[in-house]
C-alpha cells in the first residue's frame, strides 16, 4: 500500500509532497488512517531548523491527530480496526514499537513512534487513545497535544502564583520555563508544501 507525506527533506526548506510505500506492521503497531492533523508550533520550529541539527533528515512529521485504525500488527490490544483514534506524542497504555522507515522510491524517509502529516500512517499502540463518545474527530484531534498543552500552560501559571523557588520542582520549574517560552513566541513564516 503507498501513501501521500508531506516529507521535511531539508530544513528551513518547503516540505515535500511524497509517495510512501508502507511497510509490513510491526508488533506493536497499527495502520491508521489520517483524517485531521493539528501542526504544533514545535513543528514549525523542527521544520524552520529552530531546533538544531536534524540527523534523521528526511523524516515524516506531526505528532497530534485523530483518524480511522484500518489494521493492527501482532499484540495490539489497546485498539482494533475501525475504531476511531486520537493520535499523540504522549505516551499512554500500551506497547512502544518505535518508529517507522517508509521507502519512497530506492529513497528511505524515517518516521517516529507517532507522524500524522500524512494519509495513512503506522503509530505506536501506546500514541493511541480511542476518540470520546459523542467528540468528532474535528475537535478530537485537539487532545493529542493542544489541549493537554494549553492544560499545562495554566496549571503552571497557577503554581508560578503559590510556588517559591525553594517549593517548586525541577519538573514544575521545566514546566514554567516552556510556558513562558510559548507565551512569548512570534510566529515564523512556514513555508509552503511543495510537490515531489
Amino acid at each position: 500500500m503507498k501513501t501521500e507525506a508531506a516529507v521535511l527533506v531539508e530544513l528551513a526548506k518547503p516540505l515535500v509532497m511524497a509517495e510512501l510505500e508502507i511497510p509490513t506492521l510491526k508488533p506493536g503497531q497499527a495502520l491508521v488512517e489520517i483524517a485531521y492533523s493539528g501542526a504544533c508550533g514545535s513543528q514549525v520550529n523542527e521544520v524552520m531548523g529552530l531546533k538544531g541539527e536534524d540527523k534523521w533528515l528526511p523524516h515524516c512529521l506531526g505528532h497530534e491527530g485523530t483518524g480511522t485504525v484500518l489494521e493492527t500488527g501482532s499484540s495490539v490490544a489497546k485498539v482494533k480496526a475501525g475504531d476511531k483514534v486520537v493520535l499523540s506524542w504522549i505516551k499512554g497504555s500500551g506497547i512502544e514499537a518505535g518508529g517507522t522507515v517508509y521507502k519512497c522510491g530506492a529513497k528511505t524517509v524515517n518516521a517516529g513512534a507517532v507522524t500524522t502529516f500524512q494519509r495513512h500512517a503506522l503509530v505506536s499502540e501506546n500514541r493511541l487513545t480511542l476518540v470520546p463518545a459523542g467528540l468528532s474527530m474535528e475537535v478530537a484531534v485537539l487532545l493529542g497535544c493542544a489541549a493537554p498543552t494549553g492544560m499545562g500552560a495554566r496549571r503552571c501559571s497557577w503554581q508560578r502564583r503559590s510556588a517559591s523557588p525553594r517549593t517548586s520542582s525541577p519538573r514544575t520549574s521545566w514546566r514554567c520555563a516552556s510556558w513562558r517560552r510559548a507565551s512569548s513566541w512570534q510566529q515564523p513564516s512556514i513555508p509552503p508544501v511543495s510537490a515531489a
